[in-house]
């Protein structure tokens, strides 16, 4: 069976694919970039961000949707994508004297920094809730591996070992709400969502219990309260650089999925 993918879909998740893409190749290159240049590698990243918030910023003034209405491009979730641009550079030019000083200067370093920004990528444009646990999942399994980057001390691998056990733990509330919330609207799409709760309302027990395993799983990805317990071990001890050490790294693109779900 041959899947014919149209050409204006790929167009529409660019700057996602060459976000990725960036990724693979800091990686592929590592291996053989002497360390005395691997300072390359931190700018071939940055330059990859240069040109998606160029595509971005070109496309601000559009309202289009890919994928069947799975992926929306909308000045909402342009600002949220030239944020976290700005944001991933700032951490990565930030870094480079940081991660020289710590003896961990290694280039794979970058290359989990970018799929972790394309998983945001994904969450900041999705409009189904599947397309968000997507995103979600690969900006966390890449988190997972930087918070346990300075693989020679214990205190990182335990981190970053609670990390993934806490995290896989809200994914499966995230999935059982999802599960619930298709049982009681027929449908994983937003709209669909939206309309389905203001024909039931929240007194309907189905919803209500989704809403909070939804809500569960969200605030174990920002660090609010209660659900912050993971929050002292991976950015005081596990995170490889200071400026990640500052907030929460799911923050800006769960907000922006949260506040996207609201507005519809």
């Amino acid at each position: 069976m041959t899947i014919n993918i149209p050409l204006a879909d790929i167009m529409a998740i660019l700057p996602e694919l060459i976000v990725i893409g960036a990724a693979c190749l800091v990686l592929a290159l590592d291996p053989i970039t002497p360390p005395s240049r691997r300072d390359w590698l931190a700018w071939l990243s940055v330059a990859a961000l240069a040109a998606c918030a160029y595509l971005t910023m070109s496309r601000m003034g559009t309202s289009v949707s890919a994928f069947s209405d799975l992926v929306i491009l909308d000045p909402f979730s342009g600002f949220w994508k030239l944020l976290l641009y700005g944001v991933t550079g700032f951490t990565i030019l930030l870094s480079l004297p940081y991660l020289k000083a710590e003896r961990i200067n290694l280039g794979e370093y970058y290359g989990f920094i970018l799929l972790s920004l394309a998983g945001m990528m994904v969450m900041v444009s999705a409009a189904d809730l599947l397309t968000i646990y997507l995103g979600m999942e690969l900006m966390s399994l890449s988190l997972y591996i930087l918070a346990g980057f300075k693989r020679f001390e214990a205190r990182s691998l335990e981190a970053s070992a609670k990390y993934f056990v806490l995290g896989a733990f809200s994914s499966g509330m995230l999935l059982y709400g999802i599960s619930l919330l298709y049982g009681a609207s027929g449908s994983t799409r937003l709209s669909a969502i939206a309309v389905a709760v203001s024909a039931r309302g929240l007194d309907d027990p189905m919803l209500t219990l989704a809403m909070v395993l939804l809500s569960v799983g969200f605030g174990f990805k920002i660090a609010a309260v209660p659900f912050h317990m993971w929050m002292p071990d991976v950015t005081d001890v596990g995170e490889p650089s200071w400026p990640s050490r500052r907030r929460p790294p799911a923050s800006p693109p769960s907000c922006a999925s949260s506040w996207r779900g609201w507005g519809d």
